[in-house]
């Protein structure tokens, strides 16, 4: 049996193995790209409000957020774990509070509040699958990382993504051309028009040899996301990688929490033209706050990786990770997220990763088509 046989058997296995795990990955990840911006045209009375043109955004008050986040005790139970801000006056502010893992593991309850007023918006429990319009959002999000199946269903996919991986090398050897240009030239297009059967092929072969490298990038950081420690040590054997620790500890003897808006303000020293995106409260006792911002010109949009741990007794920096300083591993590991929703690129590098969501589909409706006329 030749080669090209064996590699031909390993990718039709490989493709029916995680094939419409592939196609899943494929058409949730092109919705995942906009899903900010159709989270906000399904729930526009949830996610946004009237522009108050007149004041700062939140962000930028902090003083005014504090005030909110007080009032906004006097009716809650519980302290929050997490506080999205917006960019801007025209969006919700949310608040993240964790369900107790004995309720709901995994699900949170957000609650959206105005950042002019504090007037809560509504709610719902980012966790919780459903149809409706402020649930399918999050729904799409945890059938995509988590096959709505908790910590199992992140494992299949992780184990999918291996396969693909293993499915776009075996597509790449089987693509491989003789070493003559004609070859070449025939393996990169699909050339005159004979048979739909030879255009399917022509199609498939050159298509997926442009879209491997894509398809292979977002299998690997789609790796990494769910489970880090089978990527970072492949990156540590190619270039350095430094580990922090992922949670500071108190230094400060204080029992004392100081305003959280002159915490805040030792944060923005750090990097005075980064904009506050987020901020994360310790699952216990208060004493050490994640703050994150995003600097000009960050690879990461959005909320940004730019991060610093703060002891909330005596606001004493604890850990800054500046991503602007990142070198080597580090610097790799810092794209995987932007390359893997294309907004390293900006909008164009969106749309590319939609489109490429849908070839997964494509692929797999031409390989069957392929396989059933070789059969026949």
């Amino acid at each position: 049996m030749s080669y090209k046989k064996i590699f031909r058997r390993l990718h039709l296995c490989f493709a029916l193995t995680a094939g419409l795990f592939f196609v899943l990955l494929g058409l949730t990840g092109s919705v995942l790209s906009w899903r900010h911006e159709i989270d906000q045209w399904l729930n526009p009375d949830l996610l946004t409000v009237p522009v108050n043109a007149q004041k700062a955004p939140l962000a930028q008050r902090p003083e005014d957020l504090q005030r909110l986040l007080e009032k906004l005790s006097e009716t809650q139970t519980s302290a929050p774990s997490r506080i999205e801000l917006p960019e801007d006056n025209q969006h919700a502010i949310v608040v993240w509070y964790k369900l107790s893992a004995d309720k709901e593991k995994g699900v949170s309850r957000q609650l959206m509040l105005n950042p002019d007023t504090g007037a809560i918006l509504g709610e719902r429990y980012w966790g919780r699958s459903g149809i409706s319009r402020e649930q399918i959002m999050p729904t799409i999000f945890h059938l995509h990382h988590y096959l709505l199946a908790g910590e199992t269903g992140k494992f299949i996919l992780s184990i999918a993504a291996i396969i693909i991986v293993m499915l776009c090398l075996s597509g790449i050897l089987l693509w491989w051309p003789k070493a003559r240009w004609q070859a070449l030239r025939q393996a990169l297009t699909t050339g005159k028009f004979v048979s739909w059967r030879a255009l399917n092929f022509r199609l498939h072969r050159a298509a997926g040899f442009y879209f491997a490298p894509v398809f292979l990038t977002l299998a690997i950081t789609g790796i990494y996301f769910n489970f880090p420690q089978w990527i970072t040590p492949l990156i540590a054997q190619i270039m350095p990688l430094s580990t922090q620790a992922k949670k500071p500890e108190q230094t400060s003897a204080e029992t004392r929490l100081l305003p959280l808006h002159q915490i805040l303000s030792v944060a923005q020293q750090q990097f005075p033209e980064g904009k506050l995106t987020r901020l994360a409260f310790p699952a216990k006792s208060g004493n050490v706050l994640e703050v994150r911002m995003r600097q000009p010109n960050e690879v990461r949009k959005g909320a940004g990786s730019t991060r610093i741990a703060i002891d909330m007794h005596d606001a004493s920096i604890l850990q800054i990770t500046d991503p602007k300083r990142l070198q080597g591993g580090n610097l790799v590991l810092n794209w995987f997220f932007p390359l893997h929703t294309g907004e390293a690129f900006g909008i164009a590098g969106r749309i590319f990763i939609s489109l490429t969501g849908i070839m997964p589909l494509l692929f797999m409706l031409s390989g069957i088509w392929l396989w059933l006329r070789r059969r026949s």
